[in-house]
Parts: C-alpha cells; structure tokens; sequence
C-alpha cells in the first residue's frame, strides 16, 4: 500500500470525491490502481491537466508530490 492509498483510505472516498468534484466510486478507482490519473502529470496549460493532488494534500496536511 502507497502513501496515496493511506491516505484515501484516511480520509474516506467520499469525503476526497466531494472535495474534488468527483464520485466516491471515481476515488475508490484511484485507491485500487494507487495512483491518481495521468491528467494530475499534464502541464496546467492544457485545458485536461487536473490538480486534485493539490486538494487532497491540503486535506491531508501534506506535500503534493508525496500523493504523485
């Protein structure tokens, strides 16, 4: 288990999902595959890139870079 997996876990699919705009069902994918998607990794310049790293860092009280 991955620092993002204990992390999800700890702070519950639902409570990630509604903080980010997406479905428990959605966090609990990222939870299995540990890893968040691929759009986290594309520059903020193309309209794709995600940032719900940032997010749960700030709910986790941690470094983005520790969730990637």
């Amino acid at each position: 288990m991955n620092f993002l997996q204990k992390t999800l876990k700890e702070l519950g699919f639902s409570a990630v999902g509604r903080k980010v705009g997406k479905t428990r069902q959605a966090v609990a994918a990222w939870y299995l595959k540990g890893k968040l998607p691929e759009s986290e990794h594309y520059p903020s310049s193309l309209s794709r890139s995600t940032n719900y790293a940032a997010e749960i860092a700030k709910m986790a009280k941690c470094k983005r870079a520790d969730l990637l």
